[in-house]
Order: C-alpha cells, then structure tokens, then sequence
C-alpha cells in the first residue's frame, strides 16, 4: 500500500480545519446580514411613511386653520357675535 506524503495530508487537515468552518460562518452571517438588512431598509421606508403623513396632516391642519381665520371675520357680524363658532377639532373629527 502506497503511503499519502504529508504534504497532502496537512493541506487535507488544514482544509478540514479552516476552510469549511469558514465557509459555513461566511453562509451564516451573511444570512444574518441580508435579514438585518431587509429588517433596516422596511423599517427605515415605515418611518419615511410616518414622516410624510404627519408633515401632511399639519399641512391640512394649517391651511384649514387659515381658512376659518379668513372666515372668521367675515361671519362675525352683530347678529352672529353672540353665535359660539364651532371648534376647529370638532369640525376635523366629523
């Protein structure tokens, strides 16, 4: 029976030490990335989402106060002084 050279014995061992473990954590984390990722990259588009609505609900809610303060002179006359305006919110909630 011919005998393997050692050479080629420690390239196997060093192979079976290092190589395939390190295959196997570089598959893993890489996993690990791609789904920390995905998870930054939904989070990061729902917070835009939020953003965006709240910027335009003060928007809205700006514009509808100038308008009932533009209004608002213009209904305020001597027979409807005593006549309670409605609220802003009140308005908005119907």
């Amino acid at each position: 029976m011919k005998r393997i050279p050692m050479l080629l014995q420690l390239a196997l061992i060093l192979f079976g030490v290092m190589a395939i473990p390190l295959s196997i954590l570089t598959w893993y984390s890489g996993a690990q990335i791609l789904r920390n990722s995905e998870l930054e990259i939904a989070e990061s588009a729902l917070a835009r989402l939020n953003a965006n609505r709240k910027l335009n609900e003060n928007a809205l809610n700006n514009l509808a106060q100038d308008a009932v303060s533009c209004l608002r002179p213009i209904f305020m006359t001597e027979s409807a002084i005593s006549i309670p305006m409605p609220s802003l919110e009140r308005i908005m909630a119907t």
